[in-house]
């Protein structure tokens, strides 16, 4: 499977948009990206909230553009955790690179290279879920259109 045969997934708008992503495309990155808002709170109300970004990228060249994004990103107000998944036929050696932004205190920038269907580590898990689980929307949806 070449990188060309991942832009099935651009077929799964629905699916995506049923989890909150939308399409997102910057360069020569192309894929989804969500932002979600997560609550800190006690017995006494909210104590903090903060932002994650995800995106799922299927469209990029390689390591080139790993090293661009671990290169270049830059932490944003507010924005806690930006987890940056790319699509691969290959595991790149490694396949989780993290930096953080002023020890942490601005937030981490976490990038990971996924091939379908391989175990993961724990800080994607739920995004190759949704990855394993778009592949199967399109082939069930591929399925339905050829069989009409």
């Amino acid at each position: 499977m070449s990188l060309a045969e991942f832009d099935v997934l651009d077929r799964a708008v629905p699916f995506w948009e049923s989890r909150g992503f939308s399409p997102w495309s910057q360069g020569s990155l192309g894929g989804v990206y969500r932002r979600m808002r997560i609550c800190k709170s006690s017995m006494l109300g909210e104590v903090a909230s903060y932002f994650t970004d995800d995106y799922i990228l299927w469209r990029h060249s390689g390591e080139p553009d790993r090293d661009l994004v671990l290169g270049t990103w830059r932490p944003a107000p507010d924005l806690m955790v930006q987890r940056v998944v790319f699509l691969d036929h290959e595991a790149a050696v490694p396949r989780r690179k993290t930096r953080s932004f002023l020890l942490g205190l601005r937030g981490y920038l976490e990038v990971y290279t996924y091939v379908t269907g391989r175990a993961c580590g724990r800080g994607m898990a739920d995004l190759s879920a949704l990855i394993d689980d778009a592949f199967k929307f399109c082939n069930s949806r591929s399925d339905l259109l050829h069989s009409a």
